[in-house]
C-alpha cells in the first residue's frame, strides 16, 4: 500500500511536470505573437464585452474548457474519481487562463477583463461536467478556422502569418459545440461516429466595437450560427500516454457541408465549411 502511494506521488508529480511544460510552451507563443509589440503599464482594468461580438469571449471558454479536461483525463491515468479528477480539471482551467488576463491587464494595448474571467469560469466548469457526464448540456466544444479577406486589411490586429491569423483572425474562426446524436436521443441506427455540430461565428469585424474608424465605415457586422455535422473519428488508444498527446487532435471540426444562418443573408448553403 505504501508503494502504491508513492507510486501515485510520482505520478502526479510528473502531472504536474508535464502540464507546466504545456503552459511555458503555449505562454511562450502567446507572448511572442500577442504582447511582445506592446509596452507595460501600470495594471488596469478594461470591458471588452462589446468587441469582436463576443468572438473573444467564446474563445476563451473555449480554451478553459479543454483545458480542464485535459488536465482531468490525465488525472484520471493516476487516479479513478470522476468528481476529483473533475475538480483537478476546473483549477487548471481557470489557473491557465488567469496569468493570461494579468498580463492584459499590465499591457498597454488591453485591459484585465471581467467578462474574459467569466468565460474562463464558465469554460472550466463545462469541462469538469463533461469528464463527470462525459455528455454536458453544451456538447464537446471544436474549433475551425477559414483565412479571411479582412485579415489582409489590418495584419497589426490580425496578425502576418497564418499561425498568428488562426489565433488573432475572429472573422475567419469557427466555434463548434459537437452532439453525440446517438447517446443523447438514444437512437438504435443512428451511426455512431456521425455527431450534430452546432457552430457560430462573426463575419466583416474590421475593428473592435465597429467599423466606423476603418476603411470600410459601411460594411456590416453580423453573427453566423451554422448546422453541420462532424464525425466522431477520435482514434482511442490503449498506451495512456498515446491517448492523451492524440487528444488535441479532436479539437478541430472536420470540414463538412453546413447550412448557416445570419440576419443580412438569412439561410445559406456550404457545400464545405471549415
Amino acid at each position: 500500500m505504501f508503494q502504491h502511494f508513492k507510486s501515485s506521488k510520482s505520478k502526479i508529480f510528473l502531472l504536474i511536470i508535464l502540464l507546466l511544460a504545456c503552459y511555458l510552451i503555449l505562454f511562450w507563443g502567446l507572448w511572442f505573437s500577442w504582447y511582445s509589440n506592446f509596452p507595460l503599464v501600470g495594471f488596469h482594468f478594461f470591458n471588452d464585452w462589446k468587441e469582436w461580438l463576443q468572438m473573444d469571449k467564446v474563445g476563451h471558454l473555449f480554451t478553459a474548457f479543454h483545458v480542464s479536461v485535459f488536465a482531468s483525463r490525465i488525472y484520471l491515468k493516476i487516479h479513478s474519481d470522476l468528481k476529483i479528477s473533475a475538480t483537478i480539471g476546473i483549477i487548471c482551467g481557470i489557473l491557465f487562463q488567469t496569468p493570461i488576463e494579468i498580463l492584459d491587464g499590465f499591457s498597454v494595448g488591453w485591459g484585465a477583463s471581467i467578462s474574459d474571467m467569466v468565460a474562463n469560469v464558465l469554460g472550466a466548469i463545462l469541462g469538469g461536467t463533461f469528464i463527470i457526464y462525459n455528455q454536458p448540456i453544451f456538447g464537446f466544444l471544436k474549433f475551425s478556422y477559414s483565412p479571411s479577406w479582412i485579415s489582409k486589411l489590418r495584419p497589426e490586429i490580425f496578425g502576418n502569418t497564418f499561425s498568428e491569423n488562426v489565433l488573432k483572425d475572429y472573422n475567419g474562426q469557427t466555434y463548434w459545440s459537437v452532439f453525440d446524436v446517438k447517446k443523447m436521443l438514444r437512437l438504435k441506427y443512428w451511426p455512431p461516429f456521425i455527431n450534430l455540430a452546432v457552430g457560430y461565428g462573426g463575419q466583416n469585424m474590421i475593428g473592435g466595437e465597429n467599423n466606423l474608424n476603418t476603411a470600410f465605415p459601411n460594411i456590416e457586422r453580423y453573427r453566423q450560427v451554422y448546422i453541420s455535422l462532424d464525425l466522431n473519428w477520435y482514434p482511442k488508444s490503449k498506451n495512456k500516454c498515446l491517448d492523451i498527446l492524440m487528444y488535441p487532435i479532436n479539437l478541430v471540426k472536420i470540414p463538412f457541408p453546413a447550412v448557416e444562418f445570419n440576419i443580412y443573408q438569412g439561410l445559406r448553403f456550404h457545400w464545405i465549411h471549415f
